[in-house]
């Protein structure tokens, strides 16, 4: 399952950025390149990025990474990450994820609200079960509304805290679990499948009016937000969202404020399509932003972009490990602030705290150089490595076995959505801290759902003997 993994994630990745980009910007009317400030240079750096990630699935499954491909495997078999759970352990999952979120609004410690939001991903857990090869395990009715209601109450809960993730998050994590079952020959492409894809794609436009309109609500309800409750937020959303002049307006004055790029070289601007829903995946914007900051800055200014990688790598290590190496550094500072408040810091001058989104491919050139795509392919190589051992069956040959594992088919969107924003730090962090974070809270959620006598593993995680014997001739047909 491991190629397939890295291979979606990259595809997650690529796509957000070409194909998101491209029709966002043709609803707009716009050609890809409006309301950018260095358009060419911004889409070759994509490219270079596309190819090193490439190279880095190609290392991935190398022989020089096997060693951690085969341990994380080992240690993936003792957590259970590499399993495949019946429906009712998926359903667990999701509601151990739901109890965090909900627990996280009660007033509890710090350090316990962090642990909670470690939880949040599983939340998406239950829609997996209407992807194969869940579905092809049957889904009733009952549960394909209780699935409908279930996603109604996500996104409230999100729309509570003005964020359009518990709307997008659902989707593209039946999205991307889709996309492995295909790699994974789960998905026969006929025409019915060819037929689905077409209803689904029309039916997706036809709702598509409804999101935006949704996501733009949550931006026009964003200022003073800090001063709200949730159910205030949630009320004031909601009464925007009904107010189809308020939201003409909102649209009308950002469409204009991307066609003149809105002073974008002396301000910061996030805008690029007036789609807030499809812009949520699009990075370019943010590219663009970086590059040209960047572009202008000298080796001492490069230099301050180092020490904050060193710095937030080392901010992920727990206090005790810092003070035993006697390290001293202020975490909740180095915390405080984002690359993209760091990149228009040094540019402009503006606070830091605002938390605005940085570029991981402009920030890895302003560290590296030109050097970047290598540290891009290492980086990336490792995730690929580690994430694809941890999900899968690898034997001492090397030879990983066709078997799904839950927590496989969940982590993509959230892998991807973690690793290809903000910058290197983010990267970094996923190796330094990520892994053991999911290793740990996985580890609790099963053991708690053992616990209650909810867990299981069928036997559908591995291919039935008349597949292997099917397997096995069509790869003797394809030699012949």
């Amino acid at each position: 399952m491991g190629k397939a993994f890295s291979a979606t994630i990259i595809f997650l990745t690529v796509t957000a950025n070409t194909l998101v980009a491209a029709v966002g910007t043709l609803l707009d009317g716009n050609s890809l390149v409006t309301g950018l400030l260095i358009p060419e240079e911004t889409f070759f750096h994509r490219l270079v990025f596309s190819v090193s990630l490439l190279a880095a699935h190609i290392v991935a499954k190398s022989n020089i990474l096997f060693p951690f491909r085969y341990g994380f495997s080992k240690l993936g078999s003792l957590v259970g990450s590499n399993k495949f759970l019946n429906q009712k352990g998926v359903l667990g999952i999701g509601a151990i994820g739901l109890a965090t979120v909900f627990a996280s609004f009660l007033p509890i410690p710090l350090t316990l609200e962090k642990f909670f939001d470690a939880f949040d991903f599983f939340v998406w857990a239950p829609f997996l079960l209407i992807v194969p090869p869940y579905s092809k395990l049957g889904v009733s009715k009952w549960l394909k509304w209780g699935l409908f209601f279930y996603y109604l109450l996500v996104a409230g809960i999100s729309l509570s805290g003005n964020s359009r993730m518990g709307m997008v998050a659902p989707i593209a994590v039946i999205a991307s679990a889709w996309v492995i079952a295909l790699l994974m020959g789960q998905v026969q492409v006929d025409k019915k499948i060819i037929s689905k894809v077409i209803f689904l794609s029309i039916g997706g436009l036809l709702l598509l009016s409804f999101f935006v309109d949704f996501s733009t609500a949550i931006l026009a309800s964003r200022a003073g937000r800090e001063e709200r409750t949730s159910s205030e937020q949630l009320a004031l959303t909601i009464e925007n969202f009904f107010d189809k002049e308020a939201l003409h307006e909102y649209k009308t004055v950002n469409f204009e404020f991307i066609a003149d790029k809105g002073g974008a070289d002396e301000v910061w601007t996030e805008d690029y399509v007036s789609n807030p829903f499809l812009q949520r995946f699009i990075q370019i914007k943010f590219d663009d932003n970086c590059f040209y900051r960047i572009n202008t800055f000298d080796n001492e200014e490069r230099a301050l972009l180092m020490q904050s990688l060193v710095d937030k790598t080392l901010a992920q290590f727990p206090t005790p490990v810092l003070e035993m190496l006697d390290i001293q550094i202020n975490k909740n500072a180095i915390n405080g602030y984002s690359i993209g408040d760091l990149i228009d810091n040094i540019y402009a001058g503006s606070n830091l705290g605002n938390f605005i989104t940085g570029s991981l491919v402009a920030h890895a050139y302003g560290v590296f150089g030109w050097w970047y795509p290598l540290a891009v392919i290492i980086l990336y190589g490792l995730i690929f490595a580690i994430f694809s051992g941890m999900i899968s069956v690898i034997n001492e040959r090397g030879n990983d076995q066709r078997a799904f594992s839950t927590i496989g088919l969940l982590l993509p969107f959230s892998i991807f959505f973690t690793i290809a924003f903000e910058g290197v730090t983010a990267t970094v962090s996923v190796l330094v801290r990520g892994v053991w974070q999911i290793f740990l809270i996985y580890w609790v959620a099963i053991w708690v759902l053992r616990l209650l006598g909810i867990v299981g593993f069928p036997k559908e995680n591995k291919m039935s003997k008349d597949e292997m014997i099917k397997e096995a001739l069509k790869k003797s047909k394809s030699r012949r």
